[in-house]
């Protein structure tokens, strides 16, 4: 990212199953000023929170190894698939009446939505900290890197059944994580 450009990368997956692979496949992450780390909680291995922090991990040794520094960057936390995460995500109100509705006007008050997705951040850090139990995985984000701030989504809104989508498509979240890049940027 620089003044006149926001650069989205994409590397591949294979590039954070270890820190030499950071190297290979994804160096240019070292420059990045944002960090957006998607996660599929449903798909994650048990225990979940130490797989969460164990991918984590992956990338500030990949960083380190490079003589990168994460503090400089913002880590933007982003649970996929939530649509079936609903019933964890019971006991966070906020999380799941802004999954619940269509948010497109609020998008017309940028400073109002930006509070809504704070409220939603504070509530998804009490979820993986209290919930999934991923203390470790919270402590290394907040000591590594500048900030960090988490968002749920949901590309189809329910989930396919039979490998079928039995409802219309219902995007949910989907702006969230790119509305934080912006505000992070």
């Amino acid at each position: 990212y620089n003044s006149r450009h926001l650069i989205i990368y994409d590397p591949p997956g294979e590039a954070f199953n270890s820190d030499e692979g950071i190297e290979t496949y994804a160096h240019f992450v070292q420059r990045a000023r944002v960090v957006l780390f998607l996660v599929s909680l449903v798909d994650l291995d048990e225990p979940k929170a130490s797989d969460l922090h164990r991918l984590l991990e992956i990338y500030v040794l990949g960083m380190a190894k490079m003589k990168a520094q994460t503090r400089h960057q913002h880590l933007i936390v982003a649970y996929t698939k939530a649509d079936r995460l609903q019933e964890v995500f019971a006991r966070h109100p906020s999380v799941l009446a802004h999954l619940s509705h269509a948010n497109h006007p609020l998008l017309a008050t940028p400073k109002r939505y930006l509070g809504a997705l704070r409220t939603v951040s504070d509530e998804l850090a009490s979820y993986t900290e209290r919930d999934l139990g991923a203390t470790d995985f919270i402590r290394l984000a907040r000591r590594e890197f500048k900030s960090v701030v988490f968002c749920a989504l949901s590309a189809l809104g329910s989930a396919p059944e039979d490998g079928r989508l039995a409802t219309a498509i219902e995007p949910r979240g989907v702006a969230d994580p790119l509305i934080w890049l912006l505000d992070k940027s």
